[in-house]
């Protein structure tokens, strides 16, 4: 189900238009049918999730999609459009109580408010979301505030995009001590980290580009430069310093794993831990050749994380 903008305008707003519902029973469903049906075929009937669980894991899934969809998938939309559209939606957020008073009240937002007063979520986790995603927009229009200048500005938009995520499974699984919210924060955001390194050859050519300006200036390497297709002795030696930065914040997150109890929510996260390693792996053997080519996880990739999840992890001793 890829929505139209004007679709994503309807949901921004508690009060829907077009998808109106009357009771959380076709809240529930709506948000289902939009995980299941969207496009990007995302894996939200994972096996972590427990059937008493996946509705409520749904109406997350549902405000993040829309949201992102938003400042994403509509580029050739005004910018200052999109970012009225996250405003409103941020509002609808901020006065979500409200929506008991609404006549033709919204799916997603009917349904997310249930979800966020069975686990007392805090509504500013789901508004982080919405900084990353107007940072988003914003870079389309790049201008000094918003790029990327060293690791720390990289560090702090994975702070809003990724670890917010992270926070909200904890919550579903009621796991969000402090402790686990902080271990789970170094593994989100490597693997946001991971994400971008993993997408340079397509970022490169759309206006996306997370490597830090400070970085690139060390290294004497300039945007233009990458997209030279040939080798760069120099972008294998800055990747190096990215993917050791990387891999060093996901080892800081392993113990995630052992403070966790259940054991579904523990294979997962063995699972997504190895992934991510994994994944390290094979963006260093590309080394310069990653402006040029996107790896992915073959099966034999996946092999390895399966074993490597069984005996470092330790899960069934």
């Amino acid at each position: 189900m890829k929505l139209k903008f004007e679709e994503l305008k309807d949901l921004s707003n508690i009060n829907s238009d077009l998808f109106s519902v009357s009771n959380l029973d076709e809240a529930y469903l709506f948000c289902k049918k939009l995980a299941y049906e969207h496009y990007e075929n995302f894996p939200v009937g994972s096996f972590v999730i427990p059937s008493k669980l996946r509705k409520h894991f749904f109406a997350i899934y549902s405000y993040a999609r829309i949201a992102d969809d938003i400042s994403d998938e509509f580029i050739e939309i005004e910018s200052d459009e999109r970012t009225l559209v996250l405003s409103q939606l941020k509002y609808s957020i901020d006065q979500i109580n409200e929506i008991g008073n609404s006549s033709k009240k919204n799916p997603i937002l009917f349904a997310l408010l249930d979800t966020i007063e069975i686990f007392k979520i805090d509504k500013s986790i789901l508004n982080s979301l919405l900084i990353a995603f107007q940072r988003d927009i914003d870079r389309e229009n790049i201008t000094e505030n918003i790029q990327i200048n060293n690791y720390e500005d990289l560090i702090d938009y994975c702070h809003y995009s990724a670890n917010p995520i992270g926070e909200l499974i904890l919550s579903l699984f009621l796991e969000n001590t402090k402790t686990n919210i902080e271990l789970s924060n170094n593994i989100c955001t490597a693997l946001q980290l991971i994400n971008f390194w993993q997408d340079l050859s397509i970022d490169l050519n759309n206006n996306r580009f997370f490597i830090p300006t400070e970085i690139l200036n060390i290294y004497d390497i300039n945007k233009e430069s990458l997209l030279l297709p040939k080798e760069n002795h120099r972008f294998d030696n800055l990747l190096f310093e990215l993917l050791n930065f990387t891999e060093a914040i996901l080892l800081n997150g392993k113990d995630l794993v052992k403070f966790v109890k259940p054991i579904r929510l523990k294979i997962e996260l063995a699972v997504i831990f190895e992934a991510g390693m994994q994944m390290i792996v094979k963006c260093r053997k590309l080394g310069s050749l990653l402006t040029n080519v996107r790896p992915k996880l073959s099966r034999f990739d996946y092999f390895i994380i399966f074993i490597k999840t069984i005996i470092f992890h330790r899960l069934f001793i």
